[in-house]
This record gives C-alpha cells, sequence and structure tokens, in this order.
C-alpha cells in the first residue's frame, strides 16, 4: 500500500504543473466560456466579471461579457462592453458580435458596416455573408442578397436554410418560378421538413398551380397534422376555388385550436355564405362581433347577410351600431336605410340615405381639392 504513495505523489506532482492554476485569469476564462456552452448566463457573467477585475484590458473577457448580454437580450449592456473590447483589439469576431447587435437593433449602416469588416478578414464567414444577404433583402436590393446567399451555398453547398433564403429573395423579386425551384430543391433535402414543404405550397399557389400547391401543402401537414398555419393556408386554396366543403373542414379544424382566430372566421362565414348557409354565416359574423365590438367591416357584412336573409330588423340593429361606430363613413348608411325602407320607414330610410349623399358629396369634394392642389388622393392609392 505504501509502495503506491511515490507514485501518487509524482502523478499529482505531474497534474499541478501540467494544467491551469485553479485562479489563474485563463481558468476563469475557461469557467466563463464552459457556462456560456450550458447556457449558464449568469454564471458566464461571474467569471467574465472576475476577469476583468483582474486584468481590466482583457478584450476577450470584454467581449465574451457583450456576448453573452447578446444572448441574455441586454442590448445596452452589450454594446457597452463590445465597444470597450474593440477599443482594446479590433478583432472579427467582436465586429461580428456588433454586426449581430446592430442588425437586431435595426441599424443598418452600423451593422452592414461591421459585417463588411469581418468579410474582409474572414470572407468564408457564413453567419456575416448571411445576416448582409437579410440587410441586403430587407433594402429590397435583391441581386445583392443573392450574391451574399450564393456565396453561402458555395462555401456549404446546397442546405435547406441557404436554399430557402435564396427562394424568398427570388419570390421577392418576382421570379416565382426560381423561387418554386429553390423550395423544391429545400423539400428535397429535407423532406421531414415542414417549412420547406410549406414554402413550396406558398410559392406554387402564387404561380396559379393549384394542385401543385395543395401537394405540398398536404405534404406538410403530413409532418404535422394540427399545424395552423397549413391549415388556415389549405382553407384559403379550397376557398379561392370555390371548393367551399373543404375548406370549412380546414377552417373548423383551425378554430379548434384557436377559436379567437378571426380571419378563419371571417372565411368560415364566408364558405357558409357562399353555399347559402345563412344561419351558420350568420353565427359565425356575430361570434366575431362579440369577439371585436369595434369591427366596422364586420357590422357591415353582418348587416348585408341579415338583408339577403330577410331579417331586416336586425340588419337595422347592426347597422346603426355600425353608424355609431363610425359617423362618418357613408357605407353604413346606405344599408341603414335599405333596412328601414323593407321595414316601412320611409322618414328613417330618408335620413339615412341623405346622410349618405351628404358624405359622398364630402368625399367628392376632397378627391377634387386633393387632384386640384395636386396632392395623391386621401386614401393613399395611386392616381
Amino acid at each position: 500500500m505504501t509502495a503506491l504513495f511515490p507514485i501518487l505523489s509524482l502523478f499529482l506532482a505531474f497534474s499541478t504543473a501540467t494544467s491551469t492554476p485553479p485562479d489563474s485569469v485563463d481558468a476563469w476564462l475557461q469557467r466563463a466560456q464552459n457556462a456560456v456552452a450550458c447556457g449558464d448566463w449568469n454564471g458566464s457573467v461571474i467569471w467574465y466579471g472576475r476577469v476583468i477585475e483582474t486584468d481590466s484590458l482583457s478584450a476577450e473577457a470584454y467581449r465574451g461579457l457583450g456576448q453573452t448580454y447578446l444572448f441574455m437580450g441586454i442590448p445596452r449592456e452589450a454594446r457597452r462592453f463590445l465597444s470597450r473590447s474593440l477599443e482594446l483589439a479590433d478583432v472579427w469576431e467582436t465586429r461580428l458580435a456588433l454586426g449581430k447587435l446592430s442588425f437586431e437593433m435595426e441599424e443598418r449602416e452600423a451593422a452592414q458596416a461591421h459585417l463588411e469588416a469581418v468579410i474582409k478578414e474572414q470572407p468564408r464567414s457564413t453567419e456575416a455573408l448571411g445576416l448582409l444577404g437579410e440587410l441586403a433583402l430587407e433594402a429590397d436590393d435583391f441581386q445583392t442578397a443573392q450574391f451574399y446567399f450564393r456565396q453561402i451555398l458555395l462555401i456549404e453547398g446546397e442546405t435547406e436554410k441557404t436554399l430557402t433564403d435564396l427562394g424568398v429573395v427570388a419570390q421577392r423579386a418576382g421570379e416565382t418560378r426560381q423561387a418554386i425551384e429553390f423550395f423544391r430543391l429545400a423539400a428535397k433535402i429535407s423532406p421531414m421538413s415542414l417549412s420547406a414543404h410549406y414554402n413550396l405550397a406558398i410559392a406554387q399557389a402564387q404561380a396559379g398551380n393549384f394542385h401543385e400547391a395543395l401537394l405540398a401543402v398536404n405534404n406538410a401537414l403530413e409532418i404535422q397534422p394540427d399545424d395552423l398555419a397549413c391549415l388556415r393556408f389549405l382553407g384559403v386554396l379550397y376557398f379561392e376555388q370555390d371548393v367551399c366543403e373543404e375548406a370549412i373542414e380546414a377552417f373548423q379544424k383551425v378554430l379548434f385550436q384557436d377559436p379567437l382566430d378571426l380571419e378563419v372566421r371571417i372565411g368560415l362565414a364566408s364558405c357558409h355564405h357562399a353555399l347559402g348557409d345563412y344561419d351558420e354565416a350568420i353565427l359565425e359574423l356575430r361570434t366575431i362581433v362579440t369577439l371585436d365590438e369595434t369591427n366596422y367591416d364586420i357590422l357591415l357584412l353582418l348587416s348585408n347577410i341579415l338583408q339577403e336573409k330577410g331579417d331586416y330588423e336586425e340588419a337595422a340593429h347592426y347597422s346603426a351600431r355600425a353608424v355609431r361606430l363610425a359617423p362618418d363613413r357613408p357605407d353604413a348608411y346606405y344599408l341603414l336605410g335599405l333596412a328601414h325602407q323593407k321595414l316601412g320607414r320611409q322618414k328613417e330610410a330618408t335620413e339615412a340615405f341623405q346622410t349618405l349623399e351628404e358624405l359622398r358629396e364630402r368625399d367628392r369634394g376632397m378627391a377634387a381639392g386633393d387632384s386640384l392642389s395636386g396632392t395623391p388622393p386621401s386614401d393613399g392609392s395611386p392616381r
């Protein structure tokens, strides 16, 4: 037993001589980096802070602390420590972190300056290239955006993300056929990616390819049958083709998960109305009005369908609510006048139609004034 002691002593001595001292700056930096890797932001702050207390010129510690605050979503502190790190040492890693921060803060010029500096030193930094591509896309500079994303393609090869980015650029540029090809490749590379099939479905629909769009969105739903975005899109696809029974089924699946989705309820009401099922359409619209009492357009739609059904008293009620909600808008007065007319209330009908004409005359005068002054129409539409 005692014979082991010399060997153990030698081992401990060797271990101590070759490892980082537990209270050294390098050890604290390593602990901070390990904390970041584990998502332990508080631990990272503590260890980087300890390094800075000991070595106030450690650019690495300032950068690490700034990156930690960036991960934590505290941009002011992130900028403070990253800027100090850059003052101490202008290295591309700090520039990249500042570029990401500026990008997230929507400071386009600062982000671009930092990221371009990164690319000069690290031309294969796919993270910097990707952010520069996003900046170009936000500025509708599709040619530059495509250049950056194609650079990533050359570096990494075909990945779902890069193909999707290129597809989005083509889609935004109006190159729908090219977008379809990129999205199709993304779906082929990642057949179990819901977003890849969904993006392809949208592009196919934009190209007017109903069948292909239907196949793509159903492929997405095979991966995740309860995905709300895909179910909504499926319902819209069918509704636009006047296949209301299938649209209703898709919309009802959405509402089962999200009963407060007012847009889907409008779609569902429209489907029932198209099928001549007035009671169901009215029920959905009443539900919307209950959830959103200030929805002027839904009040008008509900009043209109009630008139089609022949329920003029209730139609007048909802038209009057719309009038009270927006007394300067003419549309509700027309429906209110019609309802009063059907109910034999000539005085009320005349008053509503008179107000309607006064508001229309006002709008015509405003439009004429805009035309004479050379200003755009008040509704912002092109002349």
